[in-house]
């Protein structure tokens, strides 16, 4: 995918800082968004899904779905969390239905996807989509945040929110 534009590439601090983007994130969404976070293990990516979920409007516990593989938290949009660190092949996509969720099926329709590791999915990503790349930035509670989208519906509500 290519990117429209980077929208952000800032350092944020601590839990504070992830909340704050992951709010900005959260309004720039629609029901139909699909959203990757890509990072090394430990980078925080589980961290930004619960915040981003938390901002949109879900009150409960958000964990990683690395054994469940899904995780869906009801809020003002509903979140389909999908986590595939453990899939082992693209083959094992389909079997899970997950591009019923991300090309307009029943996620699709009612709320985002939000996929962490999703670089075994990349055939199965649409374009459009919402990338969040998240590293380390030299001290254990800062992170390096680049957001950035392939398609201008959503570049556009992503500038509109500030990102």
């Amino acid at each position: 995918m290519t990117p429209v534009a980077a929208h952000l590439a800032a350092g944020i601090e601590g839990p504070g800082g992830t909340r704050r983007l992951a709010e900005r994130l959260a309004s720039a969404l629609i029901a139909g968004d699909v959203v990757c976070l890509y990072g090394q293990m430990g980078a925080g990516k589980t961290t930004f899904a619960r915040c981003l979920a938390s901002s949109l409007g879900y009150a409960g516990e958000v964990v990683s779905p690395t054994f469940k593989l899904m995780n869906v938290y009801a809020g003002d949009l509903t979140v389909y969390h999908f986590d595939l660190y453990r899939i082992g092949s693209a083959d094992e996509l389909t079997s899970i239905g997950l591009d019923e969720y991300l090309n307009g099926g029943e996620g699709a329709d009612a709320g985002i996807c939000l996929v962490e590791w999703p670089e075994v999915a990349e055939a199965y990503l649409p374009a459009a989509r919402v990338v969040v790349g998240i590293g380390a930035a030299g001290r254990p509670d800062h992170r390096v945040v680049r957001i950035s989208s392939g398609d201008a519906g959503a570049a556009s509500r992503l500038a509109e929110a500030g990102l």
